[in-house]
């Protein structure tokens, strides 16, 4: 197109200039994505002679979405032009106009019209001529040069999309890989000859895995893996982590949410799970399982046996709400069951010297005693309860209850399984019938809504009865509290001290649900899946070594509401 003359629309413009620039991609960081823009950008700024005054940069940023005007730096300059910070008459330079929006048109439109309308200039370097409110409105090719550029612009975004989506569907239906993105221990190698390509396990990476697996299974907090992990000098992997513009940073460490991603990816078990993912009304993403293909990743390096324990591990840690650095030592076996009987608040270990020799030892002291709301005043000695509670964890029987769990939940997830069946031949039927019908669409989208809400029922219940078929028997959950027990008591190094207490920790989690210390200083166990509670009664010499089978609390269901209640509560029924 031939460059239209300077003319009144050029008049009374500034020479200050904002600069913007855009990679949608966080391989292009590396590439020549920016570099390529900062050449042109700045050569362009010099020829014009403008002068700088602002950069701004949205790096891995789409503008397909219209996320760069929401949560990248595009939205801070708009936020500037409202503002009157950018001015009018003032530049705003980009690389291309798609730099801006790769939207559909009238999105894109009402971008630059927002932009024009508060008098700013946008300078694209491909295009022939500066664009203002005023040249569009009275230049025919510069509006028809700009309309061409963001309907080109959103139509390359839109058949890229087509045919990676197409390439994703044929990946799936073959087999093939097409994955561009792997999981941070499988290497993508390419035949550059043929193009086949095929997956391989990093033997750098897999150690760092199968270690991470281990000790959650163990019982280590992600918080704690992280740490340890930083500590010994352990190089974290995967993408580096960015912020976008300005807020750009080269920091990549260790933390909880990397650690607990990897665990709970299934992508170690050789799962590839397609995903539908978009963005809602409030731009909040939202994701959707498609397709879940076995074996499309190497795997055996994590068996299901301990993925399933490492995820257990997790998942029992954020119900008992167990939390923060437990020292070295793991000093608190009882953490969090130990519980007041009274008020429900935790015992905490309390360091204490004794008056005649000076000696150093712990007691347990209600939580609540300690803010002035309860008046369970004892203090029983540490070591003394944890002595007793594990001599009974070592001779009482474990009851099982996975046979009649197991059959429950099989049965639930069949009858869900039909349902669901049923409900997608009836939505089939439904369109074939009335194809184009109003109230069809409206039956076939509650029918939706009713399939989506039953698959995620399904798959809940699913998990729960993966996790029943890989527990462990309640003999071999005793036998190895048992054999951590005795390691705890021979073993002198601190830091392996604190991992075997640390998963005894989670072994009497899975099966104690409250350990309750009443006025008296007697102190009454709950088993998991139990009515009947053990009571350790206190007496002169201490807590009694008989361990007394008992009912339940009279008040209360099932034992879970403990406030209020005394040993008088309880009935004995065997000494």
């Amino acid at each position: 197109m031939t460059a239209v003359k300077s003319g009144s629309y050029f008049k009374g413009m500034t020479q200050l200039g904002h600069l913007y620039r855009r990679v949608s991609h966080p391989s292009q960081l590396t590439g020549h994505g920016l570099k390529r823009q900062d050449e042109n950008t700045l050569a362009f700024v010099k020829s014009r002679g403008l002068t700088l005054v602002g950069t701004y940069e949205d790096r891995g940023i789409s503008a397909w979405t219209g996320k760069n005007q929401k949560k990248g730096e595009l939205g801070r300059v708009l936020d500037l032009i409202r503002a009157g910070v950018i001015k009018s008459g003032e530049a705003l330079v980009v690389d291309a106009l798609d730099r801006l929006s790769r939207q559909p048109f009238m999105s894109a439109f009402g971008l630059l019209k927002e932009i024009l309308e508060a008098g700013v200039v946008i300078h694209a370097i491909h295009e022939p001529n500066p664009i203002t409110l005023e040249s569009v409105n009275t230049v025919p090719q510069i509006a028809q040069s700009m309309i061409s550029a963001l309907m080109l612009a959103h139509d390359e975004s839109k058949n890229k999309s087509r045919l990676v989506r197409q390439a994703y569907q044929h990946g799936r239906e073959t087999g093939e890989i097409v994955a561009g993105r792997v999981p941070t221990w499988v290497i993508r190698n390419v035949n550059k000859r043929t193009g086949e390509k095929w997956f391989t396990l990093d033997e750098d990476i897999v150690p760092i895995v199968q270690r991470i697996f281990r000790m959650c299974a163990s019982g280590h907090s992600s918080y704690e893996i992280a740490k340890r992990f930083t500590e010994e000098g352990i190089k974290p992997f995967g993408d580096l982590k960015r912020l976008s513009g300005s807020a750009a940073t080269n920091k990549h460490h260790w933390n909880s949410t990397t650690v607990q991603d990897i665990v709970r990816s299934r992508t170690v078990l050789g799962e590839f799970r397609s995903h539908q993912v978009w963005e809602d009304e409030n731009g909040k993403r939202q994701h959707k399982l498609m397709k879940v293909m076995p074996n499309y990743y190497p795997s055996g390096f994590i068996d299901h046996d301990l993925w399933q324990k490492a995820n257990d591990a997790l998942v029992m840690r954020k119900r008992a709400r167990v939390r923060g650095n437990t020292g070295i030592g793991f000093p608190n076996l009882l953490k969090p069951i130990a519980v007041c009987q009274h008020c429900g608040s935790t015992m905490q270990i309390k360091n204490q010297i004794a008056k005649k020799d000076g000696s150093k030892f712990r007691r347990l002291r209600c939580a609540g005693r300690s803010e002035n709301y309860c008046d369970n005043s004892r203090v029983p000695r540490y070591d003394q309860v944890e002595e007793a509670i594990l001599r009974l964890v070592s001779e009482i029987k474990l009851t099982d209850h996975r046979s009649a769990e197991k059959s429950a939940l099989t049965r639930v997830v069949n009858e869900e399984s039909m349902k669901l069946d049923a409900l997608q031949v009836e939505v089939r039927n439904i369109i074939l019938a009335f194809k184009g019908s109003p109230t069809a669409v409206a039956i076939v989208a509650e029918k939706e809504a009713e399939i989506a809400t039953l698959a995620k029922s399904r798959s809940e219940n699913q998990a729960k009865l993966d996790a029943l078929n890989f527990s462990q028997s309640p003999e071999s959950r005793r036998d190895a509290m048992i054999e951590l027990i005795g390691r705890m008591r021979s073993e002198i190094d601190l830091h392996k001290l604190h991992d075997i207490r640390t998963e005894l920790n989670m072994r009497l989690r899975q099966a104690i649900k409250h350990v309750a210390f009443n006025c008296n200083g007697d102190i009454a166990i709950h088993l998991h899946g139990e009515t009947a509670w053990y009571l350790l009664a206190q007496d002169k010499g201490g807590l009694t070594s008989g361990m007394r089978l008992i009912d339940g609390p009279k008040r209360g269901e099932d034992g879970l509401d403990l406030r209020g209640k005394t040993v008088d509560d309880f009935v004995m029924i065997r000494s």
